[in-house]
C-alpha cells in the first residue's frame, strides 16, 4: 500500500508494519501516527495523505477481528464460556485493562495447566 501510494521506502514501512504489530496496541498506533506524518511530508493532497494510515488501521482492524480470532480458536481452542468468565473476571480485577488483556492471559493459563501434569484435568475443563 506504501508503494502503491508513493511513499518513500515502502519496504521499510511494510518492515515496520509488521513488527509494530508485536507490540501490543501501542505498535500499531505508532505506525498509524508514523505513517500519517511521512504521508504529509511526502503526499500533497488530503486524500492521498489519509490512504497509508486509514488502509493500515483498516487492514489490522480486519486482522485483529477476524483473522486472529480465527487462528487462536482453531489453534488454542479455548472453551467460549471460559473466555466469557475470564473477560468479567479480569475486567473485575483490573478495569478496561483487565478486559484487554483477558484472552491472551486465558491462552497463557491455558499453555501452563496444558504442560503440568496434575494441573492437566482443569486444562480438559477449560479446553473446548
Amino acid at each position: 500500500m506504501a508503494w502503491a501510494v508513493g511513499l518513500p521506502d515502502p519496504a521499510v514501512w511494510g518492515l515496520v508494519a509488521g513488527l509494530a504489530r508485536f507490540i501490543p496496541y501501542l505498535g500499531v498506533i505508532l505506525t498509524i501516527l508514523m505513517l500519517a506524518v511521512v504521508s504529509a511530508v511526502s503526499l500533497d493532497t488530503l486524500w492521498m495523505m489519509a490512504i497509508a494510515p486509514v488502509g493500515y488501521l483498516a487492514l489490522t482492524t480486519m486482522v485483529g477481528f477476524f483473522i486472529e480470532p480465527w487462528i487462536h480458536g482453531f489453534r488454542m481452542a479455548i472453551n467460549p464460556v471460559i473466555i466469557f468468565v475470564s473477560i468479567f473476571f479480569w475486567g473485575w480485577l483490573w478495569g478496561p485493562v483487565g478486559v484487554l488483556l483477558a484472552v491472551p492471559l486465558m491462552t497463557v493459563i491455558q499453555v501452563v495447566l496444558k504442560q503440568i501434569p496434575k494441573l492437566r484435568p482443569i486444562y480438559k475443563v477449560i479446553a473446548r
